[in-house]
């Protein structure tokens, strides 16, 4: 793939990262900073469903060991085609971007009470964005998805 296809694609995905819904099937984990990551997919590759298992399950170990209290939900399209697990993890923006980067992810979404911000882990020249309400990008949990 060329620099400028990359590029592109890169530029595709950060704007895919921009309309992600949230979907809960728990009550979600509550702290004044919490932070979404996943650990499939790293680098915006997609790999197998039994490589994305393993890896959440490391990062599901790591969480463990690490004390972190958590809820895991799942990062889908606004369409639900791609769906991706995850972990709400009560935690502050820079750990939530070490454990981005550890699971080389090219972002993560910090909840800073409940507004949701886009934020670059392992991408370079991208700005954080400011993505709204929490809630109004979940379903699930009792908090249907609110539409504009």
């Amino acid at each position: 793939m060329s620099n400028s296809e990359q590029q592109q694609t890169t530029s595709r995905l950060w704007q895919l990262y921009q309309n992600t819904i949230f979907v809960l099937s728990e009550r979600p984990v509550e702290a004044e900073q919490r932070c979404i990551v996943t650990a499939c997919n790293p680098g915006g590759s997609v790999l197998s469903k039994s490589e994305n298992t393993l890896l959440q399950g490391q990062l599901a170990g790591r969480l463990s060991r690490q004390g972190f209290r958590c809820s895991e939900l799942i990062g889908a399209g606004a369409d639900l085609k791609h769906q991706e697990p995850s972990y709400l993890i009560a935690c502050n923006k820079l750990q939530g971007l070490e454990l981005a980067r550890h699971f080389k992810q090219n972002a993560f979404y910090w909840l800073d009470g409940e507004q949701v911000w886009l934020l670059p882990a392992m991408l370079e020249g991208y700005n954080a964005v400011a993505l709204g309400n929490f809630r109004a990008r979940c379903r699930g949990c009792e908090q249907p998805l609110v539409t504009n």
